[in-house]
């Protein structure tokens, strides 16, 4: 299944940047270039690294895919939280101002939480695949 999703990432990853390059450059507004940015982001999401991590079981390959997740999920917070504000503060244009100091660092932040969160998950799937995490860390993952 995780070929099926990668093969068809990188199909539409390759249509919708055809489809950028037949568009005028002074017509392509923010949400093109980042969506173009996002289906290339999408490819490394499906891990197509994800044949050694089976294979070899290292360490540096379960980093390596969780650090690709992370930096697309990441990256899509960040776009929704751009589009929300360029939804109520800006009018139609074709750039956009909203990708401030603010916004960059809100997208570190959420970076280095997920990759942590990521990382903790993996290292007890990989050395405790039987744990639940929730029964034993009851208190590790509630918000109230």
């Amino acid at each position: 299944m995780r070929l099926i999703c990668l093969i068809v990432s990188i199909i539409s990853g390759i249509l919708y940047l055809n489809f950028l390059t037949n568009i005028p450059i002074v017509l392509k507004t923010f949400e093109h270039k980042y969506i173009g940015f996002l289906s290339v982001l999408l490819v490394f999401f499906n891990n197509p690294f994800y044949g050694f991590t089976l294979i070899y079981q290292n360490t540096v390959f379960i980093f390596i895919g969780n650090f690709l997740i992370v930096i697309y999920l990441s990256s899509l917070v960040i776009f929704w939280v751009i589009m929300f504000e360029r939804i109520h503060r800006e009018t139609i244009m074709i750039s956009s101002k909203l990708f401030n100091k603010k916004n960059k660092i809100l997208f570190v932040a959420i970076f280095i939480l997920m990759l942590i969160y990521f990382l903790f998950l993996s290292y007890f799937t990989k050395y405790y695949p039987g744990v639940h995490i929730d029964a034993e860390y009851p208190r590790a993952f509630r918000v109230f």
